[in-house]
């Protein structure tokens, strides 16, 4: 029970040092049913795995907790004021399985939050070397007026998860989302030690996650990370490092797509998001934007996903002495005297 307890203080505090404590190993088969439903499965049994997960993460950005997903029932909402906003979903039918939806970027103010800070949160995580600093560099000057901490979207999920452990011990988590969500949920996955988590990943935004993932310096497996994506998203930038189970829907590519890519490359989210109406950013209607994936899931019309399996390696940090010096690494070593001593060989370098 005092190594339960130690583990857990660790989370909580470190929220989010950005490597798991090892605690268990249980839950390396739960998910294998949604797994293989999405890898291999007919077209009814992917629906089926899928559609509860799309739901919730619709419900992240609608807010709309009253709205009922039959088979789960949600069991915590965490919303920081002007920051991450995700639900928790634990199963009805089988007690081990816990779902978290975080929210994407926000077009419009809802209970959930607004536009603005998710953008900037985005743009703080395309800027992996930040960790949990004030440092702002990079990011847009309308930014900058907000502090590191509320841009900081991956420490309020490690802390979200925290308090979820605390509550649900035994539980086996998948993570869910679309966009900046989907992001979040492949980088909480990947970078899961004891606990095997898994993640159903809606077209991620920045979707280099091995790149940033290997920037703040965390140890991954990609291996239960599975990415769903429209084949002409160019948000999902398919000439970036590829990762863990990548599942396209395929079809005809859309008009105004073939003219945005006509004599440049697909542009950023947060430039297509500057010239509304562009062929741009119609394309994204017709690719990326969460309406058109969940009526791609649904519509009797269209084909299952296409998946395949890929490893990436992705470019280190540069800057080994910046890596080194954070403030999560400071932290953790700090905590890790009180609970063991200074000189306590085994305390440093978790």
């Amino acid at each position: 029970m005092a190594a339960l307890l130690k583990c857990f203080f660790l989370v909580a505090l470190l929220g989010a040092t950005y490597n798991y404590v090892e605690c268990n190993d249980t839950c390396k088969e739960t998910w294998k049913d949604v797994t293989n439903a999405i890898k291999e499965g007919s077209k009814e049994s992917f629906v089926n795995h899928v559609g509860p997960l799309a739901q919730m993460a619709k419900t992240a950005y609608t807010a709309n907790t009253g709205e009922e997903i039959p088979g789960w029932q949600l069991v915590q909402e965490f919303k920081m004021i002007n920051g991450l906003y995700a639900l928790a979903y634990k199963s009805e039918t089988d007690s081990n399985k816990l779902v978290l939806a975080f929210r994407g970027i926000r077009f419009g103010d809802n209970d959930s939050g607004g536009t603005e800070d998710d953008l900037c949160a985005r743009f703080y995580l395309m800027d992996a070397g930040l960790e949990c600093s004030d440092d702002k560099r990079g990011l847009p000057e309308s930014c900058k007026r907000i502090p590191g901490w509320v841009l900081d979207y991956l420490n309020q999920a490690r802390i979200f998860i925290a308090q979820l452990r605390a509550t649900y011990p035994d539980e086996c988590f998948l993570y869910t989302g679309h966009s900046l969500g989907a992001t979040l949920s492949s980088i909480l996955s990947a970078t899961s030690r004891g606990f095997e988590s898994h993640a159903v990943s809606f077209a991620p935004s920045p979707s280099n996650v091995p790149q940033i993932v290997t920037n703040l310096g965390i140890d991954a497996d990609y291996s239960r990370v599975i990415t769903l994506f429209d084949e002409y998203d160019g948000n999902v930038d398919l000439d970036k490092c590829k990762y863990g189970i990548r599942c396209r829907f395929e079809g005809p590519e859309p008009e105004a797509c073939a003219t945005c890519t006509a004599d440049k490359p697909f542009p950023d989210i947060s430039e297509v998001l500057a010239d509304m109406q562009s062929p741009c950013e119609l394309c994204l209607h017709h690719t990326h934007f969460f309406s058109h994936i969940l009526k791609t899931i649904n519509d009797e019309g269209t084909q299952r996903p296409q998946c395949y399996e890929q490893d990436c390696v992705a470019i280190p940090f540069a800057k080994e002495d910046q890596k080194e010096d954070t403030v999560e690494r400071r932290l953790l070593d700090l905590l890790s005297e009180r609970f063991t001593g200074p000189d306590d060989d085994g305390a440093k370098g978790r």
